[in-house]
């Protein structure tokens, strides 16, 4: 049966799921007998228990493993590991250039030089008094408008590598054997 990259996906992270509660369910060895049964059996039983858990873990395993393997496979294959790197570009990207969307510009030349003489003429005089050093913006209006479109043009660039992310994901499939889609009905993950 063919499965769209985004679906086996989604299978994928539910045998994912489910070799974590089976993992969690034997990580055991040894068995605390109840006291009234007989404890040749309830060793036996916890064996058989034992043995049922790590098949199925197993066979998980082995599925999980080759559809990864496709999953990587068709992913280089079609670019999507490049649309990938691409996405992760454009949100480093996005996260700079949003960490000076609002900032705001610098004020005039009259403005600068005022606060500067300010600064220089003596206030008060005394042990603890001193002029503090102004802070001032120093971004110019181009500067401003320059990020603004960088920013404008990498959310462009963010939407549509997710739209060809998603169309690469939909259209493109991979292989799970009839065998495997029993093993994996059979311990719960349906598709």
């Amino acid at each position: 049966m063919n499965v769209n990259l985004r679906k086996a996906a989604k299978i994928e992270q539910q045998i994912a799921e489910k070799l974590n509660v089976l993992e969690r369910d034997i990580d055991a060895t040894t068995l605390t007998l109840n006291g009234y049964d007989d404890p040749i059996v309830q060793v036996d039983e916890k064996l058989a228990e034992f043995e049922n858990k790590y098949e199925v873990i197993r066979e998980l395993s082995i599925i999980r493993l080759r559809m990864r393997t496709n999953i990587g496979k068709v992913n280089a294959e079609v670019g999507i590991d490049r649309c990938l790197a691409k996405l992760a570009y454009a949100n480093k990207r996005l996260t700079y250039l949003n960490s000076y969307s609002n900032a705001s510009a610098r004020k005039s030349s009259e403005y600068l030089n005022g606060i500067w003489e300010d600064y220089k003429s003596p206030k008060e005089t005394g042990v603890y008094s001193r002029n503090i050093a102004p802070t001032v913006h120093f971004l110019n209006d181009d500067m401003i408008s320059r990020i603004q479109e960088d920013l404008n043009s990498m959310r462009v660039i963010k939407s549509e590598t997710e739209d060809e992310l998603l169309s690469l994901n939909v259209n493109n499939t991979i292989c799970i054997e009839n065998d495997e889609i029993r093993t994996l009905n059979a311990n719960g993950v349906f598709f």
